[in-house]
């Protein structure tokens, strides 16, 4: 069983060498390496180059600005059975690619996979990195997403999932307005065609980005508009179950918010409780409303569940 892994990249090179070492160092014998780049130099390009010289496993490929156009790219270009996710500025172990061929045939009826990702050690007061830990658990019916599900930085895919549920929505995700959720989206769409997804703890996958507690807030918002647009996107195409989603998501992002104002736990902010605690339910609504506001700016292709760019 071949297996393509796919790592989009932009303007990450020091990163991106970790990674390339981390992938290449993988046990398993079938597979291919694509690095998708839409990066603004050609730094990139010329640490590729260094790789390919030594190793036919690598293309690289470069594309324009968005992540899902990258991944869209890369997976039209690759010939995998599987397609095998992970970001730029993660690093997987050398077992990661055999686990993810063992995970699919455990559970051949998956259509999808998602493991852990796991931040490296730091100082969550000064600094935030994404993680995800499994649940082990079996995805069935969209509904199922409301505990949440997954990241696409630790993301195995059957590719002939792609003929039944389409690509990536290009409009979706990092270098497009809306700027994230397009794992989520896709995701999603798998689970409204009735296949089924899993998540498990074999796959575990090292997150070595950060962001400070500023670019934290940002990305939360860039999260919420953008699962907000997709699944309002999904409503208009007849899909109800969206927004019994989309309310769930409202209630425990207020409920946290509640929780904050009556929480007797010290409070380590200078900004009063009882504020903040307002001030995030007030955040969650407004983050809302942007969202559904930003997915009428985009037409639907009701066929395949993808914005479109009006106009």
């Amino acid at each position: 069983m071949k297996v393509s892994v796919i790592v989009s990249t932009y303007n990450r090179s020091t990163f991106l060498k970790s990674a390339i070492d981390s992938i290449l160092s993988n046990t398993y014998p079938d597979f291919g390496l694509t690095i998708v780049d839409q990066s603004e130099n050609n730094e990139t390009k010329n640490l590729v180059n260094q790789y390919k010289r030594d190793d036919n496993r690598i293309k690289y490929l470069r594309s324009e600005k968005g992540k899902s156009r990258a991944l869209n790219l890369g997976i039209k270009e690759t010939e995998g059975e599987i397609i095998a996710l992970t970001d730029d500025d993660c690093i997987v172990p050398r077992d990661w690619i055999e686990k993810i061929v063992l995970v699919f045939r455990l559970f051949p009826d998956a259509a999808i996979i998602f493991g852990d990702l796991i931040a490296r050690e730091h100082d969550s007061s000064k600094e935030f990195i994404p993680e995800y830990f499994s649940m082990n658990k079996k995805f069935s019916g969209v509904l199922s997403m409301k505990k949440g599900i997954g990241k696409g930085a630790n993301m195995a895919i059957k590719k002939s999932l792609f003929e039944k549920v389409g690509c990536f929505d290009e409009n979706l995700g990092p270098g497009m307005d809306l700027r994230a959720s397009e794992d989520w989206d896709f995701t999603y769409r798998t689970l409204a065609k009735g296949l089924i997804i899993y998540d498990t703890d074999l796959l575990k996958v090292k997150h070595l980005g950060s962001r400070n507690l500023r670019e934290a807030i940002r990305l939360a918002k860039s999260y919420h508009v953008s699962t907000t647009a997709f699944l309002i996107k999904n409503l208009r195409c007849g899909d109800v179950n969206a927004i019994f989603l989309l309310l769930w998501i409202i209630f425990i992002h207020c409920r946290a918010g509640v929780k904050i104002i009556g929480s007797i736990t010290k409070w380590p902010l200078k900004i009063p409780r009882f504020l903040y605690g307002i001030l995030s339910i007030c955040r969650t609504l407004f983050w809302t409303v942007i969202g559904v506001l930003k997915s009428f700016q985009y037409s639907v292709d009701k066929e395949m569940r993808l914005f479109v760019l009006k106009g």
